[in-house]
């Protein structure tokens, strides 16, 4: 055989068997980014399914919250009307005290010897419009 087709086959066997071993080395190379790889996904689905679970109780607090910011909102509503129909029936006794307290001061004083009398008198008219209201 002539040297030149043996050169020929001792370059060819080193080039396949470099290309071989380049083949070899990149797939295992590859093989381990996959193994990689597979590991972070798996990380990945266990997170995601951690925070569906805490997605799951925020939601349920948010809705439950809303319930009780609702259940606050109506009673203070309820508290306001409450406290309106309080002011009409303490605005209505306070005209009525102050009609009174005007006739008191308008009365003017009594003449001596008959203030008895007159705080009797008085007495009596107070009493009777304490029944009436």
């Amino acid at each position: 055989m002539p040297t030149i087709a043996i050169y020929a086959l001792i370059g060819a066997g080193i080039f396949l068997s470099g290309f071989g071993s380049g083949w070899g080395v990149n797939g295992w190379r590859l093989g381990a980014a996959l193994e990689h790889e597979k590991g972070v996904v798996s990380t990945q689905k266990q997170s995601i399914a951690t925070l569906k679970g805490v997605n799951d109780t925020c939601k349920a607090d948010v809705e439950e919250s809303n319930k009780a910011v609702t259940a606050l909102s109506q009673a203070a509503l309820e508290r306001e009307k409450a406290a309106e129909k309080a002011l009409a029936v303490a605005n209505n006794k306070a005209a009525y005290h102050r009609r009174a307290a005007r006739a008191a001061l308008a009365r003017g004083t009594v003449a001596k010897g008959t203030e008895c009398q007159a705080i009797a008198k008085e007495a009596l008219n107070y009493a009777k419009g304490r029944r009436a209201q």
